[in-house]
């Protein structure tokens, strides 16, 4: 039994993308919500909740101050809390084992990575992937991720680069290993060729980088002189497609 992670890029339609959006903005609501409750009232009463407690605060104010939220999973915030905790804990531990380790942070729509994760409610196919809320989203990659005979134990749905993957984290049996070899084969891994083989197979290398160095300088100059306000430490719409070009 061990457990490994798959992860897939998402083939999302334009509504699914704006419910992702909100589910990633709802989830960074949360941990920011989450930590400035953590620091006010550790300053006034020198008391902590934990990531349960503050959960069924921020579900009781969900339908008066709160009310867009219901239109994501109640587990993006709620394993954000959770994370939030986590990070506490690492904080606290850190300074009694006498360990340099920084103290939870807000998360920045333009900086921090934009994730959320689900504990339960999805299922997998052999195309597609049932985000709660969300819907049933294509995946990029069929048959990637095993269906048959797993356990999934969580789901976290990232973006880099105005895309969208999911990382699965699968509990699954494999066979024991054996050790009979029937053949050997030797491989060069070269500069000029990307692999040379002792059975005279030769695969070429492609060069990706090289061919696209021109396209990247050109990409990299173009939001080089794209505005960037230091004073609000705001980008232009133009310079965050410039970026995402990049």
């Amino acid at each position: 039994k061990i457990n490994r992670s798959y992860k897939v890029e998402l083939n999302p339609n334009n509504k699914q993308r704006t419910l992702l959006e909100k589910s990633v903005g709802c989830a960074r609501f949360a941990y920011n919500w989450g930590l400035n409750e953590k620091i006010n009232l550790w300053k006034s009463e020198e008391k902590s909740l934990t990531a349960i407690d503050q959960h069924k605060i921020l579900c009781s104010k969900k339908k008066t101050e709160f009310p867009w939220m219901y239109d994501v999973t109640k587990m993006a915030p709620q394993e954000a809390l959770r994370d939030l905790d986590t990070a506490f804990k690492n904080f606290f531990r850190g300074l009694k084992q006498g360990k340099k380790v920084g103290f939870p942070k807000f998360k920045s729509k333009h900086k921090d990575k934009d994730s959320f994760r689900i504990s339960f409610g999805f299922y997998v196919t052999n195309s597609t992937i049932s985000i709660p809320k969300v819907g049933y989203v294509r995946l990029k990659e069929k048959g990637y991720i095993p269906t048959k005979n797993v356990k999934i134990n969580s789901m976290t749905v990232s973006k880099k680069a105005d895309r969208w993957y999911i990382s699965v984290q699968i509990e699954q049996d494999i066979p024991e290993p054996t050790n009979q070899i029937e053949s050997v084969l030797g491989v060069d891994v070269g500069i000029k060729t990307l692999a040379t083989c002792s059975n005279g197979d030769v695969f070429e290398n492609p060069k990706y980088l090289n061919k696209t160095k021109k396209k990247l300088a050109h990409a990299q100059k173009n939001l080089a002189r794209k505005k960037f306000d230091k004073e609000i430490k705001r980008s232009s719409n133009n310079r965050n497609k410039a970026k995402l070009k990049v």
